[in-house]
């Protein structure tokens, strides 16, 4: 009964759109109903009801949340960025301190009384798991597939030819593809994005500087859904110079344009150049030596994992590296997790990250891949699902691994 007024309150609201003035009060509803709804309640096993959660903290991840879903332009799992608001409610609360809970001898609860039912252990909140591609991927490769993929080598192979070691992954990841005739993995459609059911009259969106930093920026919920939000706020971001090249960019740019995640102008700084600083590479100055960036697929985690607050592998960006350095922490799996590193080929020359494991199959986000309507592979960041047999194995995000 108390969810279901929870229910009919949320929808009394959501069902008059035109009423509703911003994201606050969206926010201050959905933190203000839980609350509610939680202290009509009691704990299951000795009746005790709630006397205080943190509403405001709830009230401010939800918001965030919110903002984030409008300005996502790809299909957003609002209830899994909402999860962490949960988390932070509970995290702290006090339980009234009456009835006393049960203890082992029956009657023994006579003479004591409870002077603090504080919290400390709120639990998880799982991500919501995006729902598999209606039709199933097909990764074979056609005739003209194999040939973009030949000619993209040649280029891949100059590269590696003057030193750059993540040109080198990358060439092996398509004479891979190009043995078997078989993509790594496969672009999965986006979905129409959702329309808002309100009009927020002032917003501010947070800038990608905030996701490039090596502080953590997302430091609610489990390790694997963090990366999981940071690398989502990714997907769309294409090379300069894909469109123009049929899909041949130039591993460099990606960034906001016109709001939107997609392709930078030439010349101009972007998200894939903040993701390779944070791997220890100069990509604007190997764009001006060369005219192209480095492969960043490397980089991509790289900068997912420190936006979750982890360590990453100290040296070069490559996939290599990374696969050596899991083994050597105690962090190398044969089973995937979500938010783990998912590397392909052995040895390994291309990473993306687990977003989701639905029915067997494997839902990832890569950088340095196909999408977007292209088939190459180094065009942007796209949602994936993965060739299981491609797969050598996975770095889990185990809590050792967080920045202290």
């Amino acid at each position: 009964m108390s969810w279901q007024t929870f229910k009919d309150n949320i929808l009394r609201v959501a069902n008059n759109p035109d009423g509703i003035p911003d994201i606050d009060t969206i926010a201050d509803l959905y933190a203000t109903e839980y609350d509610a709804a939680i202290k009509r309640g009691t704990d299951t096993v000795n009746g005790v009801s709630l006397r205080q959660g943190n509403v405001d903290a709830m009230r401010e991840v939800f918001k965030s949340a919110l903002q984030q879903g409008l300005s996502s332009t790809s299909p957003y799992d609002l209830v899994g960025a909402m999860g962490p608001g949960v988390i932070a409610y509970w995290t702290g609360a006090q339980l009234n301190q009456y009835p006393i809970p049960k203890i082992p001898a029956v009657g023994s609860t006579q003479n004591i009384s409870v002077t603090s039912n504080v919290v400390i252990n709120p639990g998880i909140w799982s991500p919501f798991i995006p729902s598999p591609p209606t039709v199933e991927p097909d990764f074979k490769m056609t005739a003209e597939d194999i040939a973009v993929k030949q000619a993209e080598k040649v280029v891949a192979d100059e590269a590696a030819a003057a030193g750059d070691s993540t040109a080198a992954e990358y060439s092996s990841l398509l004479a891979t593809e190009i043995e078997f005739s078989e993509y790594t993995s496969t672009p999965i459609p986006p979905a129409d994005p959702p329309k808002p059911r309100f009009v927020e009259k002032k917003i501010i969106y947070a800038s990608d500087s905030e996701f490039t930093d090596t502080n953590p920026s997302f430091t609610s919920g489990p390790i694997g859904q963090r990366i999981v939000q940071a690398a989502t706020l990714d997907i769309g971001i294409m090379e300069t110079g894909t469109k123009a090249n049929n899909g041949a960019g130039k591993n460099y740019g990606g960034g906001k344009v016109n709001g939107v995640n997609g392709e930078l102008p030439p010349g101009q700084y972007g998200r894939i150049d903040a993701m390779m600083k944070l791997a220890g590479l100069d990509n604007p100055a190997k764009v001006q030596a060369s005219g192209e960036g480095y492969y960043w697929c490397a980089g991509a985690v790289t900068a997912w994992w420190k936006s979750a607050g982890l360590k990453t592998p100290p040296g070069s960006a490559g996939c290599t590296n990374w696969a050596a350095w899991a083994k050597k922490n105690g962090v190398y799996s044969k089973v995937p997790a979500v938010g783990a590193a998912v590397l392909y080929g052995t040895p390994e020359h291309h990473i993306g990250i687990v977003a989701a494991v639905v029915d067997g199959k494997i839902i990832t986000i890569e950088g340095n891949t196909g999408g977007g309507g292209f088939n190459r592979n180094g065009c942007g960041c796209f949602k994936k699902q993965v060739n299981p047999s491609r797969v050598s194995g996975y770095v889990l995000p185990d809590e050792k691994l967080l920045q202290k």
